[in-house]
């Protein structure tokens, strides 16, 4: 039952030290006939200088925001002391789909991934270090209920003595735009009079008087008795069945329209193509009366439709991406977008063919013949 206690005074020799640092100080217990020697190790760890406390403090301007509308994230770092800290890492974690902004404090040293970092020698105990930035979760992505959007920063510092407080999450709901726009449509004819064989021109104007955009249009024109439809300055989805004409302006082809950057108009043109001919297989699979035409379309139908769903939402991403064309890996998914218009999507004329060939071919094949001989 007796217990004898060591000590000893020590004293660093700084000269062998880079400061700061940590010391191990390892005791072993050795003797004949010990039964358990489990309990005859231990250990000691000491910090040598530089004993700090850092506090990651995140918030935002807003925990509501609409789409489209711009806000601010806000991050201090403190430090808690004692003494002064050594190098750190601050790294923020961007949610999905949100547009970095202008950074009105301490712009980050590099943007990777969607993760933003900064480096920082050191910082004085008592003092504090603000970044602010600016961020829109953008309106060009449908948003039809509330969506929750979290965001993540952390500290990295080796020897910080409380690394509890060196992580922070702020919380934004994103709601969905409002639909606020007025369209106006007019029609006009060429001729008030004409002669029974001539040609004449039927002109309708759609114009969006704002404030906002407008999206998924669908124009119908029902066509008079007698009527004959012609050519067309922007083909309908479906012009040879029905005395109903039908179009669909879609937001996407007005946004790849408007923008800027010379890699959109190749996007645009081709994933018009692509849509168009995507309109009339459905269109075409649509007015069989035949299952086995229909049966018979099915799988190169349902390959046009993803190959073009595929560079449709490749689109969009090339759109959100040029919001913030300083993240150079955001800019080349504009190049993959670019990429996939021009050597995947032209796949869908050949699909399209495939798609709306009918069930002739397919059932002029005897099984009997496929037999092994």
């Amino acid at each position: 039952g007796e217990t004898r206690v060591f000590s000893y005074d020590a004293q660093l020799d700084t000269s062998l030290l880079t400061l700061p640092d940590t010391l191990v100080n390892i005791a072993t217990l050795s003797a004949l006939g010990d039964t358990n020697l489990i309990n005859n190790i231990d250990s000691a760890v000491v910090i040598v200088g530089g004993v700090f406390d850092l506090k990651l403090e995140k918030t935002a301007s807003a925990d509501t925001v609409l789409a489209g509308t711009p806000f601010s994230y806000f991050l201090d770092i403190i430090n808690l002391g004692p003494h002064t800290s050594g190098p750190f890492t601050l790294e923020d974690v961007l949610p999905d789909s949100i547009v970095l902004g202008d950074f009105v404090l301490e712009p980050p040293d590099s943007v990777t991934n969607g993760r933003l970092f900064w480096q920082f020698n050191s910082l004085a105990a008592g003092d504090s270090i603000q970044i602010e930035f600016k961020a829109t979760f953008p309106d060009t992505i449908d948003l039809v209920n509330p969506l929750t959007i979290v965001n993540s920063s952390f500290l990295i510092a080796e020897f910080d003595t409380t690394t509890a407080n060196d992580t922070s999450v702020v919380t934004i709901i994103v709601l969905p735009k409002p639909l606020n726009y007025d369209l106006e449509l007019t029609k006009s004819a060429s001729a008030d009079t004409v002669s029974p064989g001539e040609v004449f021109t039927f002109s309708i104007t759609v114009a969006n008087k704002g404030p906002n955009a407008a999206n998924n249009i669908i124009i119908k024109d029902i066509l008079p008795d007698s009527i004959e439809a012609l050519d067309f300055s922007i083909t309908p989805l479906d012009s040879s069945t029905s005395d109903v004409l039908i179009w669909e302006i879609a937001a996407l082809d007005s946004e790849l329209a408007a923008g800027s950057d010379e890699r959109l108009p190749a996007i645009r043109d081709q994933l018009s193509d692509s849509l168009h001919h995507l309109r009339q297989a459905t269109s075409w699979l649509l007015d069989r009366s035949d299952p086995n035409d229909v049966l018979g379309g099915a799988t190169p139908y349902l390959d046009l439709f993803g190959t073009v769903a595929g560079g449709y939402y490749l689109a969009r991403l090339a759109l959100a991406a040029l919001a913030n064309k300083a993240d150079s890996w955001l800019d080349a998914k504009v190049d993959t977008a670019g990429f996939y218009a021009t050597n995947v999507l032209p796949r869908s004329a050949g699909l399209f063919a495939a798609a709306t060939s009918g069930a002739t071919t397919l059932f002029a094949i005897d099984t009997a013949d496929m037999d092994a001989r």
